[in-house]
């Protein structure tokens, strides 16, 4: 059986210190959470995995800016990644991140579950360390915007 262990005990991470390539750091935009699963699971059909690390949701009534419009979406900064071989688990954990005007993330969820608690407490503390470019209005403001964040998990072969 597995034991549940909240984000603060998961196992240590590592930060991904390869610059990011310009198709990874732009994010992808989705009107909502479903349209933004919709859009992630064609490219995973379509065997795009190593496209947009992060799907900023720009509206759909899920409080994503409290009424101003983003006029410039987040911009990734620093990924930090769960080490290979941290957890016995290959595939990606899907997280929902708030990300705060100061470029931090605020509050996390997991959107789509791995079925392990343990590898969903390492997604959600990885996700925790992302930094952002934060989003702005069209006055050039920075205002808080919801994302949803992909962690890959890569099983060590034995």
């Amino acid at each position: 059986m597995e034991q549940v262990i909240t984000p603060e005990e998961a196992p240590e991470l590592v930060t991904d210190e390869a610059p990011l390539s310009e198709e990874s750091a732009k994010p992808m935009v989705a009107a909502n959470e479903k349209e933004a699963l919709e859009k992630l699971r064609q490219m995973e059909k379509d065997g795009k995995g190593k496209g947009p690390q992060t799907v900023i949701l720009s509206g759909g009534g899920n409080g994503g800016g409290g009424g101003r419009q983003i006029a410039e979406n987040a911009r990734l900064l620093k990924p930090f990644y769960p080490a290979a071989g941290t957890v016995s688990f290959g595939g990606r954990v899907s997280v929902s991140a708030r990300i705060g005007v100061d470029g931090k993330i605020k509050e996390t969820k997991i959107m789509v579950t791995s079925g392990r608690p343990l590898v969903d407490a390492v997604a959600m503390n990885a996700a925790k360390r992302w930094v952002y470019k934060p989003a702005t209005d069209s006055h050039g403001k920075p205002m808080e915007c919801n994302a949803i964040i992909i962690i890959p998990f890569q099983r060590l072969s034995e």
